[in-house]
């Protein structure tokens, strides 16, 4: 299988190569991206006010899978690798939830939705 690579951020795009081609994505107030080795995808969060507001991922052609906002009562934090997850999408609550503000989530492809893995620490 193909692998994204060489994963580029710029002031207005992402860039990435994918099966010997250019990939440009254009995308403004970009905070962060990562590469999915496990679902073969491009995960970016947008800047916000104080934190990221918006998560965008995409394939590894540059169509866009999904834009989403929070969780419901977290906001965004970072990405980071994650061995069960590939890329984890770390958010933060001000109400603790079995004694930890910031967690883990995932991205389920099938449901198109967020979900909470595992306290991030």
């Amino acid at each position: 299988m193909n692998k994204i690579q060489n994963l580029v951020l710029r002031e207005d795009s992402a860039e990435w190569n994918y099966n010997n081609k250019k990939v440009v994505v254009p995308l403004e107030k970009i905070e962060q991206a990562e590469i999915s080795d496990l679902t073969n995808s491009v995960y970016v969060l947008l800047k916000g006010d104080r934190l990221p507001s918006i998560l965008k991922i995409f394939s590894e052609t540059g169509h866009e899978i999904e834009t989403t906002s929070a969780p419901e009562g977290f906001q965004f934090y970072y990405l980071t690798q994650h061995p069960d997850l590939g890329v984890s999408i770390v958010c933060v609550t001000s109400n603790p939830i079995e004694g930890w503000r910031d967690w883990h989530f995932g991205y389920d492809f099938n449901k198109r939705s967020l979900f909470r893995h595992c306290p991030a620490y």
